[in-house]
C-alpha cells in the first residue's frame, strides 16, 4: 500500500445498525492483530449514550478506518477515565470543555499510510466544530511516542485492563484562545495546516485576526514540513 492515500479516503458519520457491524468487525480484525480484546459495545447502546457519534474512514466502499467520539456533559461518564478510575479526577480538563476519543482503529494493510494522518485531523475538527479546548484518550505504552509527537501529555493517571497498563493522556488543543499553539510550526504543519485551511475555506473556522496571524508564521515552516512528510514517505 502505497504512503499516500487519504485524498481517496471518504468520511461517513455511522448512522445505522448494518454499517456499524462492519465497524465492529473491522474492530475484531484490528483488536486482534494487536492481541486485544475488540470492544463489543453494540449500536443499541452507542446510541443511548446520547453524546456520542461514530466514524468511519472508507476507501472504494471499504471500512478501513474509525473512532468514537464523545462530547459529555457534566455527568457523564467517560470510558477512558470514570470507568476505568472509578471517578474523574479534578486535575483534567472539565468535561464540558473536551471530547473524549475511544475506539479508534485502522485496516492493518492501511497503517503506514497518511490514513493516521487523517484521522487525526478529523479528531481535531471534531473538536473546533464543538467549539471545545481538551482531547481525553488512554493509551498503551506501544502508542506513547506515537501520541507525544503530536502534542498529547501525562496527568498521571493509569489503570490496568486485561493485564495491559493504559496511560490516561490529555491534549488541549486551543490555547490562549487559538486552535493549534499547542504545538510548534513544524508540527502544526504536519498535522494540523491541512485540516485548518480546509476549515477555514468551508467557514467552519472564523476568520479571526490573531489565529490568521499565528497560522500565517506557522506556514513559512510548511515547506520544511513537506520535506520531512516526503522523507517520511519514502521510508514507508
Amino acid at each position: 500500500m502505497r504512503y499516500r492515500i487519504k485524498q481517496e479516503i471518504t468520511v461517513r458519520e455511522i448512522d445505522s445498525a448494518e454499517a456499524y457491524e462492519r465497524i465492529l468487525a473491522l474492530r475484531a480484525r484490528a483488536y486482534a492483530a494487536s492481541g486485544k480484546a475488540a470492544p463489543t459495545t453494540t449500536y443499541q447502546e452507542t446510541r443511548a449514550l446520547g453524546d456520542a457519534k461514530v466514524l468511519g474512514f472508507y476507501h472504494r466502499e471499504q471500512c478501513v478506518a474509525s473512532f468514537m467520539v464523545r462530547f459529555p456533559a457534566d455527568g457523564a461518564r467517560l470510558e477512558s477515565v470514570d470507568l476505568a478510575l472509578g471517578h474523574y479526577p479534578p486535575t483534567l480538563p472539565p468535561k464540558t470543555d473536551a471530547i473524549e476519543v475511544s475506539k479508534l482503529c485502522i485496516h492493518r494493510d492501511y497503517r503506514r499510510t497518511d490514513l493516521l494522518k487523517m484521522l487525526f485531523e478529523q479528531v481535531h475538527r471534531e473538536l473546533v466544530l464543538a467549539k471545545r479546548s481538551s482531547i481525553v484518550i488512554c493509551c498503551e505504552p506501544r502508542l506513547l511516542g506515537l501520541y507525544r509527537a503530536i502534542g498529547f501529555r501525562f496527568t498521571g493517571h493509569h489503570f490496568l485492563k486485561n493485564g495491559r497498563r493504559f496511560e490516561i493522556l490529555v491534549t488541549t488543543q486551543k490555547r490562549f484562545g487559538l486552535y493549534g499553539a499547542h504545538v510548534g510550526p513544524i508540527r502544526w504543519n504536519l498535522f494540523l495546516g491541512e485540516i485548518t485551511r480546509e476549515m477555514l475555506k468551508r467557514g467552519e473556522l472564523p476568520p479571526q485576526a490573531a489565529p490568521l496571524l499565528l497560522w500565517s508564521i506557522y506556514g513559512l515552516f510548511g515547506p520544511l514540513a513537506v520535506v520531512l512528510e516526503n522523507r517520511k514517505a519514502r521510508t514507508r
